[in-house]
């Protein structure tokens, strides 16, 4: 095999198990420099059926990935082993028991309740979570809580977090946008919001990129006949309304800019 070029050889070991990529590496010098190489782990993580995080991103080094990898396999192993036990665990005393909750990034943990919602950094202790992001406004209700992914998926500088929030305050109903910086001492700064009409109660949301697809809830034809669709573009805060049509019902699987 060693005379391959290089690049075959990193397609080949960017085809094996991480375990059998730590063996390699005793193999000789040269496939232990192959080895480290991000053309062998990217694909790998690409291809790859355990439980990981968005990727392989533009940020994510060699090292990065092979990290990520192994500790994926770790629990994938864990998990299905005969007697599974917790890596750790992270006590959270909530006042409310929240409805909604969101795991970002293997990093961040959102509790969004009625009126307010919480972020956690849960690798800050390996006791109780550490409180990064707070929201709270007693005249308004959420719901329909949603996480908008950053164009890095990163664990940064910060994230977007979508909600149905009807308010006293308000005559109308709206699905409003909030930018999360998690590292930064900031709260929450609103940065978008669509009105809805009165009909539209329990909106259905997806997004894509820097857009918020709001629609009808699934399964609810009679509602989308007579409620328009929303489209919400995030950076600009426009909204796009298609008219509801009487004849045609067009149901959103999925959103593509």
């Amino acid at each position: 095999m060693t005379s391959l070029p290089d690049d075959v050889l990193l397609a080949i070991l960017s085809h094996l198990p991480p375990r059998d990529l730590s063996f390699v590496r005793q193999a000789s010098k040269h496939f232990r420099r192959l080895s480290y190489e991000r053309a062998v782990w990217a694909p790998l993580y690409r291809n790859s059926r355990l439980f990981l995080p968005p990727g392989p991103l533009l940020t994510h080094s060699a090292a990065d990935l092979e990290h990520l990898v192994l500790r994926a396999t770790k629990l994938d192993r864990n998990w299905n082993s005969s007697s599974p036990s917790p890596r750790a665990q992270r006590l959270i005393r909530a006042v409310k028991l929240p409805y909604h909750a969101i795991f970002l990034h293997n990093h961040y943990l959102i509790l969004g309740g009625t009126s307010s919602f919480n972020v956690y950094d849960i690798e800050h202790s390996t006791h109780s979570p550490s409180l990064v992001a707070h929201l709270s406004d007693s005249s308004s209700t959420f719901s329909s809580y949603h996480h908008l992914p950053d164009a890095s998926h990163s664990l940064g500088d910060y994230f977007l977090l979508a909600a149905y929030r009807k308010s006293k305050s308000l005559p109308q109903a709206a699905v409003v946008v909030w930018k999360v910086m998690p590292r930064s001492p900031h709260p929450p700064l609103l940065i978008a919001q669509a009105p809805l009409s009165p009909s539209l109660t329990s909106p259905y949301i997806k997004t894509a990129y820097d857009c918020l697809l709001i629609d009808s809830p699934a399964g609810n034809p009679s509602s989308a006949l007579n409620t328009p669709t929303n489209l919400l573009h995030i950076p600009t805060n426009r909204l796009y309304t298609i008219p509801p049509s009487s004849h045609t019902v067009c149901r959103f699987a999925t959103l593509s800019i």
